[in-house]
């Protein structure tokens, strides 16, 4: 399996066999989502493939209202709406479920309310106690890389 990780282009991936596969922000990376979720399949014997990723509605939110272009490193290169997922599934032979931000495809139907709860309520709690104890980086971590970003632009100016 390859994957596309930042700066290196690709790096092979020791697999073998899985009950699931998880893809925490990968997804919004990759040029084509349907085949790296083929070949995880194929290659793991996973049941199922739980990933993160921010969806939208409607029409694609517009540039500089949505926080999740990154247009400064161009690193997201694919953005999903639910039914978009939904499609890929159903290409695939998979069943899909969506809850509090965790997608699943998997060969086995998965109780999508049990995944909303899990996802939704007792993770925010969860999520709640790990931020006040642990802090997050996610923001601050953005927001160095595009200080940097513009600090190399100002020097090649």
């Amino acid at each position: 399996m390859q994957c596309h990780l930042g700066v290196l282009r690709y790096v092979p991936l020791p697999v073998g066999p899985c009950r699931a596969i998880t893809a925490v922000e990968i997804m919004e990376h990759l040029e084509n989502p349907l085949e790296f979720i083929r070949e995880a399949f194929e290659q793991t014997q996973a049941g199922s493939f739980i990933f993160t990723t921010e969806l939208f509605e409607g029409f694609p939110p517009n540039p500089g209202r949505w926080w999740y272009y990154p247009f400064e490193t161009g690193q997201h290169i694919a953005f999903f709406q639910r039914r978009t997922l939904e499609v890929i599934a159903k290409k695939l032979g998979l069943f899909f479920v969506s809850g509090g931000g965790i997608h699943v495809f998997s060969k086995v139907p998965v109780n999508e309310l049990q995944l909303k709860f899990f996802a939704g309520p007792f993770n925010k709690v969860l999520h709640f106690l790990i931020r006040r104890f642990l802090g997050t980086r996610v923001m601050r971590d953005h927001q160095v890389m595009v200080q940097r970003l513009l600090d190399i632009q100002k020097l090649n100016d």
